[in-house]
C-alpha cells in the first residue's frame, strides 16, 4: 500500500481532534489507529501525534499524522556526549565515596544522557504545542507517556491553554509495577484530564479503590475488534499454516503477545502437558518476544523457552510479530489462550474475536466481561493448569464448540467491539467536552 491519507468529510458535529500516541510500534498504536479511523468514520477531523518510525505508515487511512521527532542537532549532540562519557567512563576509577558520581562515572553519563533526552522530548513538546493551538485542535487524547515529566508538563501546559484533555487508561498502573511511587505519580497524572476512559467495569472500580477522583470523571468505552490494521480474512488457514510450518490436521493453540511475568505463560506450559496427552494433534504456538527491559522476567522466560527449542508439538517465534504477519498467527489457531494472572484488558482477546477464534481466558481485569462463559470461549481461574487444559481440551475434542464459540465472537466483533460504534462514542464524549463551556 501507499504512504497516503484519505481526508473523510467532516460533519461539523465532531471537534477537531489529535490524538497523542509516541509509542510507534505496538499494541497501542494498533489501538490508536483503529480509534482514529472509527472516529472519522464518525466525521472527526483526527492528527494522530507519534513517533517517526511509526509502524503503520504505509497502511491507508482517514486521518492526519504528525511527527514528533525529526533530526535535530540536539539528538546528535547527545550521541556524541554519550559516546564520548561512555569512553571516558571505561578508563576512569569509581569514585570512592558511595553515592558521589565523578564526571567519568557510567551512573553520571547514563544521567545526563537521560536528563537531555528529557530536555529534547520536552522541547519536541512545546513544538507540538504550538502545533495544536495554530492549527485549531479542540481535544487532545493521550494514549501512551513516553517520558513520565515531559508528558505532565505537555498535559498541564495543554490544560492551561484552555485544549480539553482525555485520556484512556490502558493499563490502571504499570504491569507488575504496583508501587507506591507509581501510584503518587499517576495520581498526579489522572488530575488533568477533563475525562478518563477505561475499557470495563472492573477498571473503574480499581481505579476508584486506588486512587482520589471523582467518579463522574471516569467513562467506559469498550476496547474494539481490529479491522484496519489487522486483515485476518487475507489469508486462509491452510496457507497460514503452511507458511508458519504447521501441519494441515493439527489443533492450534495460541498464545501471542509480549511476554511477561503477569501474562502467566507458564501456566499455558503446564496446562499444555495435560493437553497433548487427550489431543495428540495439539500444537502449541507461541508468538512475542520477551520483554527484553525486565531482567529478571527475561533471564527467567527466555530459559523457559529454550527448553522447548526441540519440542515437536511447541512451536516458538520469540520475536516481534509485525502487524502484516499477524493475521497468519491468528488464521492459523483454532483456540487463543489468555493465561493471565492479572490484566486490565487485552488488544489479543479482541484480536481473537475479530478473527472469529474460540477462548479461553482466566477471571482477572476485565477479561470476563468480554468474553461471555460457554457461549465465546471459557473463563477460569488464574493460575490454574488443570482447568486451563480441561477448558482447552472442551473446545480442542469438539470442532462444533470452536465454531460456535467463533461465530459469536465474530457477530460481537462486528457489533458491540466495532471500532465505528467506539468511534461514535468517543466522538460523542469529545462534543460534550466542548459544548460544556461553549456559550449559549
Amino acid at each position: 500500500m501507499t504512504n497516503r491519507s484519505v481526508r473523510s468529510s467532516a460533519n461539523g458535529k465532531c471537534p477537531k481532534v489529535a490524538v497523542y500516541d509516541p509509542s510507534g510500534s505496538g499494541g497501542i498504536t494498533h489501538y490508536t489507529f483503529e480509534l482514529a479511523e472509527g472516529l472519522a468514520k464518525n466525521g472527526c477531523r483526527v492528527t494522530v501525534i507519534t513517533s517517526a518510525d511509526y509502524e503503520l505508515a504505509d497502511l491507508r487511512r482517514s486521518f492526519d499524522l504528525w511527527f514528533l521527532f525529526k533530526k535535530s542537532w540536539l539528538k546528535s549532540g547527545v550521541s556524541r556526549i554519550s559516546s564520548l562519557w561512555t569512553r571516558r567512563g571505561a578508563a576512569r576509577p569509581r569514585s570512592p565515596v558511595p553515592g558521589v558520581l565523578r564526571a567519568g562515572d557510567r551512573g553520571w553519563t547514563s544521567w545526563l544522557i537521560r536528563e537531555l533526552n528529557s530536555l529534547r522530548f520536552t522541547c519536541v513538546l512545546f513544538r507540538a504545542v504550538l502545533f495544536l493551538a495554530l492549527n485549531g485542535t479542540s481535544v487532545v487524547h493521550f494514549q501512551w507517556l513516553k517520558d513520565r515529566r515531559a508528558d505532565l508538563r505537555f498535559m498541564k501546559m495543554l490544560r492551561l491553554l484552555g485544549f480539553k484533555i482525555v485520556y484512556t487508561v490502558h493499563d490502571v498502573l504499570p504491569h507488575d509495577e504496583y508501587t507506591r511511587e507509581n501510584r503518587r505519580f499517576y495520581q498526579e497524572v489522572y488530575q488533568y484530564p477533563h475525562k478518563l476512559i477505561v475499557h470495563c467495569e472492573n477498571n473503574r472500580r480499581e481505579m476508584l479503590d486506588l486512587f482520589r477522583l471523582d467518579p463522574a470523571k471516569i467513562c467506559v468505552i469498550p476496547h474494539g475488534c481490529p479491522t484496519a490494521s489487522f486483515d485476518v480474512d487475507a489469508t486462509s488457514p491452510t496457507a497460514a499454516r503452511r507458511r508458519l510450518g504447521i501441519p494441515d490436521g493439527a489443533q492450534v493453540v495460541l498464545f501471542f503477545g509480549l511476554i511477561k511475568r503477569y501474562k502467566g505463560l507458564e501456566y499455558l506450559l503446564e496446562a499444555f502437558e495435560m493437553i497433548k496427552r487427550r489431543c495428540n494433534k495439539a500444537v502449541l504456538l507461541i508468538a512475542g518476544r520477551v520483554a527484553p527491559w525486565d531482567t529478571d522476567s527475561h533471564r527467567h522466560y527466555s530459559a523457559l523457552l529454550q527448553k522447548y527449542a526441540n519440542c515437536e508439538h511447541v512451536r516458538v517465534r520469540n520475536e516481534y510479530i509485525p502487524h502484516d504477519q499477524a493475521g497468519d498467527y491468528f488464521s492459523a489457531a483454532d483456540l487463543i489462550v489468555l493465561p493471565y494472572v492479572t490484566a486490565s484488558q487485552s488488544g489479543v482477546l479482541l484480536s481473537a474475536y475479530a478473527a472469529g477464534k474460540a477462548v479461553v481466558v482466566t477471571d482477572t481485569g476485565g477479561l470476563s466481561e468480554i468474553v461471555q462463559h460457554g457461549r465465546t470461549g471459557f473463563v477460569v481461574p488464574p493460575k490454574d493448569a488443570k482447568a486451563i487444559a480441561e477448558a482447552s481440551i472442551t473446545i480442542l475434542n469438539d470442532p462444533d464448540h470452536g465454531r460456535r464459540f467463533g461465530a459469536q465472537a465474530r457477530m460481537l466483533a462486528e457489533t458491540s467491539y466495532s471500532w465505528s460504534a467506539i468511534g461514535a462514542t468517543t466522538a460523542n464524549l469529545y462534543l460534550s467536552l466542548v459544548l460544556a463551556n461553549a456559550p449559549q
